[in-house]
C-alpha cells in the first residue's frame, strides 16, 4: 500500500545506507539533508566576524593561506555540527552530493572535498551543477536559471541539461547588497526604544535613533526576512510622498528593546535589486537577464524566455516575482526596436507563485507560467539534488581512494 511504502521509505532513510547526503554549501547558508526527502533536515546560517558572516566573498585579490585555513576551520566546525547534531549518521557510510554553483572556484571545491574526505572520511563525493538540479526539481531539461543568492546574481542558460557557460552573466547586486542598503536605511530612519530598567518602571519610553552596535548582521537578516517585501514600480514624487506618509511602521523586538521600521523602508529597501549603477559589472536583475538572452543564439532566445526559473534565498521575499517579471518585460520593450521579434510576449516564469498573463502573452507563455512545482526558491537546487540522489544520478563521482 502507499502508506507501507512511505513508512518503509522513511525508515530506510534513517537507518539504511543507500540514500545519499545532499549538501548545498553557500557563502552564507548551508543546507543539508537526505536524498529522496522534500526538504533539508538543517538550514544553518554562517556566523562569525567576517562581513555579513559569509564563508567566502567576491575577493579582488587572492586571500592569504592563513585566511584559507580559517575558512576551512569554520567550514569543518559547521559541517561536523550539522552531521552529528542534525543528521545523526555515520559519515563513513554515506555518499555525498554537493550542489555546485557554476562559478565556484577550484580552491573552494578542494576545501570542501578536504573537509569531507580527510575529516569525515566519507566514501565518495560528487559535485552537481546547481542550475541543472534546479531545473530537474522543476521537471525541465532546458531553461534560464536566475539564481539571486547572497553574494551575486547568476543567470545560467541550460539546454538539455547542459549549461551554456559562454552565455552566463553575473552581477554583484544580490542579497549582500540588499543587506547593506537596509542597514543604511535603518541607521538613518529607524527608531529605537530601549527596554525599561525594571518591570515596575513607570518612566515613559524614550524614542531615539538606532544605535549602530545594536544592528548586528543577524538582526539585519531577521528584519529583512520578517518585515521587508518587494513593492511595485516606484510612483511619481507627489504620489510617493502621499503613499509613504500613509504607510504604517512595524516594530521588531530583538530582546534588547524595540526597533520601529518605517513602512516605506520595508517596501523600498529592495529597490537596490533593480537599480542600474552605471557600472557594467553592477547591473540590476533585469539588465543581467536581458544580456544573457541577447548572448544566446537567436533560435534559443524564445525557448529560454518562456522557461525562466528563479532560485535563491533573496527571491523568496514577498512580492519579488511580480516585480521581477514586470521589470524584465519593461526592460525588454525598451531594448528591442520594432524590427526584431520582441521577447516580451513570450516571458514566463516557471515557478511564479501567482501566475498572471495579459492578453498580449503568447499561448506558450500562458501554459508555462507557474507550471513548475511550488518549492521555495531557496530550496530549489537542494530539492533537485535530493531527486538526483534518489535516482542515483549526479555529477562525476570521486571516491576516497581516488582522493588519496
Amino acid at each position: 500500500s502507499p502508506h507501507y511504502t512511505t513508512s518503509l521509505r522513511s525508515r530506510h532513510s534513517l537507518y539504511g545506507t543507500e540514500d545519499r547526503v545532499v549538501l548545498d554549501i553557500g557563502s552564507s547558508f548551508i543546507k543539508a539533508g537526505f536524498s529522496g526527502e522534500p526538504a533539508p533536515r538543517e538550514c544553518r546560517r554562517m556566523t562569525g566576524t567576517d562581513a555579513d558572516g559569509e564563508l567566502w566573498g567576491l575577493e579582488k585579490s587572492e586571500p592569504t593561506e592563513e585566511e584559507w585555513l580559517v575558512r576551512e576551520y569554520r567550514l569543518r566546525r559547521v559541517i561536523r555540527s550539522i552531521w552529528f547534531e542534525n543528521l545523526l549518521i555515520d559519515p563513513r557510510t554515506r555518499k555525498i552530493i554537493v550542489v555546485e554553483n557554476p562559478l565556484l572556484s577550484t580552491r573552494i571545491k578542494e576545501m570542501i572535498a578536504r573537509v569531507l574526505f580527510d575529516n569525515l572520511q566519507v566514501p565518495s563525493l560528487s559535485f552537481a551543477s546547481a542550475p541543472v538540479l534546479a531545473l530537474m526539481a522543476a521537471g525541465r531539461l532546458s531553461g534560464l536559471v536566475v539564481d539571486v543568492g547572497h553574494l551575486e546574481t547568476t543567470v545560467t542558460p541550460v539546454f538539455h541539461s547542459r549549461p551554456l557557460f559562454p552565455s552566463l552573466t553575473t552581477s554583484p547586486i544580490a542579497g549582500r547588497r540588499l543587506n547593506r542598503r537596509l542597514r543604511a536605511l535603518l541607521l538613518a530612519f529607524a527608531s529605537y526604544i530601549a527596554p525599561p530598567s525594571s518591570l515596575t518602571s513607570t518612566t515613559p519610553a524614550r524614542v531615539a535613533s538606532l544605535p549602530r552596535e545594536i544592528l548586528t548582521d543577524d538582526l539585519v537578516e531577521q528584519i529583512k526576512t520578517r518585515l521587508c517585501f518587494v513593492g511595485g514600480e516606484a510612483l511619481p514624487a507627489d504620489e510617493a510622498q502621499a503613499a509613504s506618509a500613509l504607510s504604517s511602521a512595524s516594530g521588531h523586538s530583538g530582546g534588547r528593546g524595540w526597533i520601529q521600521v518605517p513602512g516605506w523602508v520595508r517596501e523600498r529597501a529592495a529597490e537596490v535589486l533593480w537599480e542600474d549603477e552605471g557600472d557594467h559589472d553592477a547591473r540590476g536583475l533585469a539588465d543581467v537577464v536581458l544580456e544573457c538572452l541577447l548572448r544566446l543564439p537567436i533560435d534559443l532566445r524564445k525557448p529560454m524566455a518562456t522557461s525562466i526559473l528563479v532560485t535563491g534565498g533573496t527571491a523568496a521575499m514577498p512580492g519579488f516575482f511580480p516585480r521581477f517579471k514586470s521589470a524584465l518585460a519593461a526592460r525588454l520593450e525598451q531594448s528591442h526596436p520594432p524590427s526584431p521579434p520582441p521577447l516580451a510576449p513570450h516571458l514566463a516564469v516557471l515557478n511564479h507563485p501567482c501566475p498572471t498573463t495579459d492578453a498580449s502573452s503568447s499561448t506558450l507563455a500562458r501554459k508555462q507560467e507557474g507550471s513548475a512545482p511550488s518549492y521555495s526558491p531557496a530550496l530549489q537546487s537542494w530539492v533537485g539534488g535530493s531527486l538526483a540522489g534518489a535516482l542515483k544520478t549526479g555529477g562525476e563521482e570521486v571516491t576516497r581512494e581516488m582522493w588519496d
